[in-house]
């Protein structure tokens, strides 16, 4: 739950994870405003700095991070959260994300290995008849 926590903190205070404090060099994202996977800690470092820029010209942000779940598989542990976030004016957005992440454990420390993101869904879409 640290990892998970530092790394939201690490994105709101734009701090970028250059020497991997979070990821492991082989980390996947499927990130929820991205249409490809982010393969490796390269790419990661190159959607980060994407990611961070988007931010700062939407406006302040604000989140919560709510941990439903998290499970512990041996050396692996698999955390079910949701992220509720805001941006303020100029670029003002809002929403709720529910993220699956998947961490190892190397020497001893948690690393993300994959994050998988996705908007709250609103309910099923109406038919028309």
């Amino acid at each position: 739950e640290a990892v998970i926590r530092a790394n939201y903190n690490a994105f709101v205070t734009r701090v970028m994870d250059d020497h991997g404090e979070y990821a492991h060099e082989t980390v996947t994202i499927w990130d929820v405003f991205e249409p490809e996977l982010i393969i490796g800690i390269e790419a990661r470092k190159a959607f980060q700095r994407r990611d961070i820029d988007q931010s700062v010209a939407r406006g302040p942000l604000t989140f919560d991070v709510t941990i439903q779940m998290i499970t512990l598989h041996g050396p692996v542990a698999i955390s079910r959260h949701h992220v509720n976030f805001t941006y303020e004016p100029p670029n003002a957005v809002s929403g709720r994300v529910r993220v699956t992440q998947v961490l190892q454990k190397f020497d001893g420390q948690w690393k993300i290995i994959h994050t998988q993101e996705g908007m709250v869904p609103t309910g099923v879409p109406e038919i028309e008849q």
